[in-house]
Formats: structure tokens, sequence, C-alpha cells
């Protein structure tokens, strides 16, 4: 079986999920397909916790507009919030021309995902990102991630 097609069976064990991510080839399906995943209660949620860490490695990737994240209902728009300011460690790189925006996540995943950091191109306002991912402005561009998984060890990331 197509490991794309194994992942979307809400059955699916751990295990296999493990076995099923780890065989995935190069990109051939949408972003939708992991955000129906990670916003479909039938799935586990650290099944829905994968394909959100799919997403980005698969689809949000530095210099790329956040197209991905457009239609996720998985992500709580009402938690995004911008780093302006740095007194501590960020779990991705820093730069002061960029924006660090702080993604939540659902509450029925939060015990997997905690926050998801997102470094955006240029000064964004947290409201010009929200209307990004409303389509009714630009969509920023992705410099980098981090997913801080909900024990508070980074579990994806990229520059």
């Amino acid at each position: 079986m197509d490991p794309l097609d194994a992942i979307c069976d809400p059955q699916l064990s751990d295990d296999e999920l493990v076995r099923q991510v780890a065989a995935l080839g190069p990109v051939v399906e949408p972003a939708a397909r992991w955000n129906d995943i990670a916003g479909d209660a039938r799935y586990r949620p650290g099944h829905r916790a994968q394909a959100i860490v799919q997403l980005f490695r698969r689809h949000v990737l530095p210099g790329t507009a956040i197209d991905g994240l457009v239609d996720a209902t998985w992500l709580d728009r009402s938690s995004l919030a911008t780093v302006d300011g740095v007194a501590g460690k960020l779990p991705l790189a820093y730069d002061p021309r960029d924006t660090v925006a702080v993604l939540g996540v659902v509450p029925e995943l939060v015990a997997e995902i905690s926050a998801i950091y997102l470094r955006l191109a240029g000064r964004l306002t947290r409201d010009q990102i929200l209307a990004g991912l409303a389509r009714s402005a630009p969509v920023p561009i992705a410099h980098g991630y981090a997913i801080i998984g909900g024990d508070g060890a980074t579990c994806a990331s990229a520059p």
C-alpha cells in the first residue's frame, strides 16, 4: 500500500504510522491532505500531530508562502502572537528584520504540540499575518519554523 494512503487510515497503529512516514517519497500530495488529518477528530492526537509535522516538513518550506496553513482548522488563530523582543532562548534563528510568530493548536492537541514558532519574512503585525492566513492580504513567506512537542522538546524544525 502507498504510504500516503496508509497514513490516511485513522486506525493505523503508532508503530505503523512511523514506518509509513519513513517510507514517504517526494512531495506529490497537496497540503490539504495533512490539514484534513490534523483537523479530523477521528484520528488519535498523536496521528494528528504527526500530520502537522509532515505538513511543515513537506509544505511549509523556508522561502515559500505559508499557503499550507491557510485552511488549517487545527490552528488556533486566536492564540497567534508575535515575538517583539528576545530576552531568552527561541527554538529557531532570530533575525530582527523578520517576524517570529507563535501559533497555538486546538485544545485537544496541546498535549502533543505545545507551540509552533514560525519565522516570517519582514516585519509583520499579528493582524497582517491573520489577514494573510485569511487570504485577504499577501500570504507571508516562511523563513523557518520549530514545532515544540507537549514535552517541551523540539520535534521538527527548519532554519
